[in-house]
């Protein structure tokens, strides 16, 4: 039988094991074409899981966009291991507190290096760090507050940057970093203010500065054990450079360092440490390091590049700057809004100058305050020189003031408006510096030249009244041949309005800085007037 079976079936048999064997031939040829994906085609497979993760939706479909025209390749990771760029973000965002920000905002969601060793783990972390550093980039050049926060007090210029394109173009061109640095504000007063930073957090770190006792003031000519106190405060915030054979005395040159520190802290310069400085001075550390940290914030909502030739106004510092060629060419005393009135933040250019102008009184003026001084004295607008006048431009009559019945009119039915001539007691003074704005905000002169001896100037309505209205004048219009200090007077003896169109707008930017920083590394601190740095720093912490 197995003789007859081999032989009908030897032909079928021999044809079975034929294709076995191609079988094998065949399975082993795949294996071999087909053989186990290498790490770093591995991790790209988990890639699109790991970005399906990412909760924004704005972020997911962006991510997405990146890692296929990088074709779906890691960034920071080559195969199963962090490459030097990956490692150079960690640090990076590990020293986030040198820019003023906080790491936590960046590396909280990341695991540390070693515990990434999986396919699965790199994709996921390599979709962070990607992630990290958009978030990273975006809070470097346009601020840590969420859109329209506080937009109410603080202006904000955002470039919309799409930071996807601009991680996709450092890898191109190899300057991922380059262009990273390059998102923090552009302005020599960061840079200094990190400076600063760097410099408080040392003394931090040292334990600070001594607590003076504020029971009695220390002046010149004392001899008190407080007195060492006082030196070591001064010599560690850099006010005392000298040291003493008498550690006790108050000698000259520890009233010169009390100077120095009254004028850096906007206080009252008399050289006595008393009152209002001993409470400065025992202000901690940590809040003059938390109040740069606002302030470097600050300058994150500032426009970014200010014109070569320009006017700074500082309203928390009641100074104007004027620069030109990026130097300081000019430097004043101003007078702010009143704390219920602020100096709004903006920015606009000076079109033109109003010599001998008049002055139109706004209504809320003329109502609140006005109103009720001509109620008490019927001869107030008079004396005073007010015009009163119904109707608008040609249709404007003059209104005798006798004719009417004050006590009738109140701010809802007053139907007139009130002018005052160019003069003396002209509350503009002499100049009008003119930038369009939908405040109604210009800088001006005053007849009330005492008020700039100050030390705190926040007392106008808003506008902001100028310490040198002739200085900068001559600033302004510097490269105009045909004004000069001599024809300025001449037309300022006049008393005739006469407007002087620019023919370049000089462009002025009205800020809020409480702290700011000289080129020689002194620090100015201010009074927060306006609350500006207390608003943003309720909103930082719950951020």
């Amino acid at each position: 039988m197995l003789e007859r079976y081999l032989t009908q079936n030897g032909r079928h048999a021999l044809t079975i094991a034929a294709h076995i064997l191609a079988l094998i031939i065949i399975s082993f040829i795949v294996t071999y074409d087909n053989k186990p994906p290498g790490d770093a085609e591995l991790v790209s497979r988990f890639l699109p899981a790991a970005i399906e993760k990412i909760e924004d939706a704005s972020l997911k479909i962006q991510s997405k966009v990146f890692y296929q025209q990088h074709n779906h390749q890691t960034v920071w990771h080559d195969a199963l291991l962090i490459n030097s760029n990956g490692r150079f973000l960690i640090d990076l965002l590990n020293m986030a507190e040198y820019e003023g920000l906080k790491s936590q905002d960046y590396i909280a969601n990341i695991k540390p290096i070693h515990q990434v060793q999986r396919p699965v783990t790199i994709a996921e972390h390599d979709v962070r760090l990607t992630l990290a550093f958009v978030k990273y980039a975006q809070h470097m050049r346009n601020g840590r507050l969420p859109k329209n926060i506080l937009d109410n007090y603080r202006p904000r210029h955002p470039e919309f940057i799409n930071y996807f394109d601009l991680l996709k173009q450092g890898i191109a061109d190899q300057k991922i970093f380059a262009h990273l640095y390059e998102q923090a504000p552009p302005h020599e007063q960061y840079n200094r203010l990190r400076t600063a930073l760097a410099k408080l957090r040392q003394i931090k770190q040292s334990g600070g500065w001594p607590i003076l006792p504020t029971n009695a003031l220390l002046k010149r000519g004392m001899k008190d054990n407080r007195v060492i106190i006082l030196r070591q405060r001064l010599k560690i915030s850099g006010d005392l450079p000298y040291a003493s054979a008498e550690a006790k005395l108050f000698d000259q040159e520890l009233e010169n360092a009390i100077e120095q520190f009254q004028r850096r802290h906007g206080i009252l310069v008399d050289g006595i440490a008393g009152g209002q400085t001993l409470r400065t001075l025992n202000i901690p550390v940590e809040n003059r390091i938390q109040q740069i940290l606002i302030n470097m914030e600050h300058w994150r909502y500032v426009q970014r590049n200010f014109a070569a030739k320009h006017i700074l106004v500082n309203a928390a510092g009641f100074e104007l700057i004027g620069v030109k060629g990026h130097r300081e060419a000019l430097n004043m005393r101003v007078i702010v809004g009143k704390k219920d009135l602020p100096t709004p933040l903006f920015s606009s250019q000076i079109t033109h100058v109003v010599l001998n102008p008049e002055w139109v009184v706004p209504r809320s003026i003329a109502v609140k305050e006005i109103l009720r001084y001509q109620k008490t004295n019927p001869n107030f607008l008079t004396q005073n020189q007010y015009v009163l006048l119904s109707g608008w431009n040609e249709n404007e009559t003059v209104i005798n003031p006798e004719s009417l019945n004050w006590q009738q009119l109140n701010d809802q039915n007053f139907p007139y408006h009130l002018k005052k001539p160019p003069g003396e007691t002209n509350p503009l003074g002499r100049i009008k510096f003119v930038m369009p704005n939908q405040h109604d905000v210009y800088l001006h002169d005053t007849p009330h030249r005492d008020l700039f001896d100050n030390v705190f100037r926040d007392l106008s309505h808003g506008c902001i009244r100028l310490q040198h209205p002739e200085k900068l004048f001559e600033f302004v219009f510097r490269e105009d041949s045909t004004w000069n200090q001599n024809n300025l007077r001449d037309a300022l003896i006049s008393n005739q309005n006469l407007q002087i169109n620019l023919a370049e707008p000089v462009p002025v930017y009205i800020v809020y800085f409480t702290t700011w920083i000289e080129s020689d590394g002194r620090m100015n601190f201010y009074s927060d007037i306006y609350q500006h740095d207390n608003k943003m720093s309720t909103v930082l912490d719950y951020i």
